[in-house]
């Protein structure tokens, strides 16, 4: 086993999670069930990055997890897909509903997974009657997409504007793992392989809202993946796609599954919130590379 931390190193505490790097927290649990003391001890010898080395298939979630903003929420911001005075009518209809049904839910203390719900049934509105057409989709698109929305996106997505919307690190992060790389995620087609494209990841898993039936059709075609990566910003889809996968351990469909949390806020890197997740990282990947270059040497 490799050696991440020596004994020159102390590992601090905090709410049941172990701050590996400045970037990297990870539950005790976790490192009990790979076999290491949690407790009492001022120092440890980590092999995380041998995990993550080890693991045979990386899931990655898009929006605000390898991107620092919402690429769906952008499309609907230009207004792609919206065309003449009719379609710009619609829209506006559209954008002051969704504006006074965010200040109802926040008025009435509506819950975060609530106003989750409504902001995800917004997108879907939006998809239905802007960017979606069956009578003019675009040949080798499963959605339906309108021609001239995927031409769009493709325009907006250049190589630049792909590199500026990453969090530091993520191309390296998902460049140095063995495991194959797959990215599932509710936004569009187009948006999932130009990301891919760039990153040099071929599996995309467009238009997943439910993310546990898109994982279990993935993994009955592909049952050699055993040992998971499951990288996410914890919206309750998500939360629940953990939860599936952990459930699939136990049966004994999986060996094991890393899930790594995605918070921009750094008290929430150790805070007892989202207790489904058994690694946190910042907004950078930097820690997580700096494990597996240690797990290397």
């Amino acid at each position: 086993m490799g050696c991440i931390f020596s004994g020159k190193h102390e590992v601090k505490e905090e709410n049941g999670y172990f701050l590996l790097t400045p970037n990297v927290a990870v539950h005790a649990d976790l490192l009990i069930q790979m076999g290491f003391s949690t407790r009492h001890e001022k120092s440890y010898d980590l092999s995380f990055g041998e995990r993550l080395l080890q693991a045979d298939l990386c899931i990655s979630d898009l929006d605000n997890q390898m991107t620092w903003y919402n690429v769906g929420e952008r499309i609907a911001h230009e207004r792609i897909g919206v065309k003449g005075l009719r379609d710009f009518a619609a829209y506006i209809a559209w954008a002051v509903e969704g504006v006074a049904g965010l200040h109802r839910a926040l008025r009435t203390k509506t819950s975060p997974e609530q106003i989750e719900l409504f902001k995800e049934i917004q997108w879907q509105e939006f998809y239905e009657r802007f960017l979606r057409d069956p009578y003019n989709s675009l040949d080798g698109y499963s959605e339906g997409l309108k021609k001239e929305v995927v031409e769009a996106i493709q325009a907006m997505l250049t190589d630049e504007e792909i590199a500026q919307s990453l969090f530091p690190g993520v191309e390296t992060f998902h460049a140095k793992i063995p495991a194959k790389n797959l990215i599932l995620s509710r936004n569009l087609e187009p948006v999932l392989r130009a990301y891919g494209d760039y990153l040099g990841i071929r599996e995309v898993i467009p238009d997943a809202y439910d993310r546990s039936t898109a994982l279990d059709d993935f993994l009955s075609k592909n049952p050699q993946h055993k040992r998971l990566i499951i990288r996410v910003d914890g919206d309750n889809g998500e939360k629940e796609l953990v939860r599936y996968a952990m459930n699939l351990v136990q049966e004994g469909r999986l060996d094991n599954v890393i899930s790594i949390l995605r918070t921009t806020t750094p008290d929430h890197l150790t805070s007892n919130e989202h207790p489904e997740f058994t690694v946190r990282v910042g907004t950078n990947d930097f820690g997580l590379i700096h494990l597996i270059d240690k797990a290397e040497r």
